[in-house]
């Protein structure tokens, strides 16, 4: 920032429009900015901000190997959060910059991606395909390789995994919190209808299908079984999966303790 400062003075100077009051004001500023990294150790152990954020994706994820990095610009802060990235062994890097040229010029240093700001939202999810991958171990080349996705006769493109399209659609309808749902019980009759490919959205429909009580066993509550006939939709409403599900749910009317 010092840095910056002293140019700004330096270029105000030149076209002479600092003023000497202003002038006297910057050179006080600087004098007094050389006495504190001599006297202090401020300067001793120098983060950037890109620094300081690659830290903090190290301590939130165990492997960035298995992780996409989004990098939005292409100034100098960003360069070097891409370079601290490459340098810690990140699996992939999309550049996305107002100007595709940068993207492109930036990108290609750390075998990056470019991409321009209004494809965000697509690659977002291409991350999000990356990552389940790695969690789940499909490295599928359909997912994974767009080169070779190309010439399946069948997608054409890389497409969501079918199974992560049913993880995200649970996100859809699962409360968080505690309540009657008591666990998942079973999924049934899963069929991939159509694929869903990067920067698709999904929504869906749940019809309740069939409720069936369990037989109580000792000291535990009264539940049962409820059967959910789910239908997932893209973003044109054609439908891209559909599938049962059993949940297991507690009872609304518990006996009173010490009823028989």
């Amino acid at each position: 920032i010092l840095g910056q400062v002293k140019q700004a003075y330096q270029t105000a100077s030149d076209a002479g429009t600092s003023g000497k009051l202003l002038g006297k004001l910057f050179q006080h500023t600087f004098s007094v900015a050389k006495q504190i990294r001599t006297d202090t150790a401020i300067g001793h152990s120098p983060v950037s901000v890109a620094f300081a954020a690659v830290s903090l994706a190290r301590q939130i994820f165990s492997d960035l190997a298995e992780q996409t990095a989004l990098l939005i610009g292409a100034g100098e802060t960003i360069e070097l959060a891409a370079r601290h990235l490459h340098q810690h062994g990140i699996g992939r890097i999309v550049v996305a910059n107002r100007t595709l040229e940068r993207a492109h010029a930036l990108a290609n240093q750390f075998n990056g991606y470019a991409i321009a700001l209004t494809e965000i939202p697509s690659h977002l999810a291409e991350a999000d395909i990356v990552n389940f991958a790695g969690i789940s171990g499909d490295y599928f080349y359909a997912h994974t390789d767009a080169i070779a996705a190309e010439k399946h006769h069948i997608f054409k493109k890389r497409v969501a995994h079918g199974y992560f399209v049913v993880s995200a659609a649970a996100g859809l309808f699962v409360y968080p919190g505690e309540g009657p749902v008591l666990a998942n019980y079973g999924l049934e009759n899963l069929r991939f209808i159509e694929p869903v490919y990067i920067g698709d959205t999904i929504h869906l429909t749940l019809t309740c299908k069939r409720k069936t009580a369990k037989e109580q066993r000792e000291d535990e509550p009264l539940n049962g079984v409820v059967e959910w006939h789910v239908d997932v939709y893209n973003q044109e409403s054609v439908v891209v999966a559909t599938y049962d599900i059993l949940t297991l749910v507690a009872m609304k009317n518990q006996p009173k303790t010490g009823d028989k």
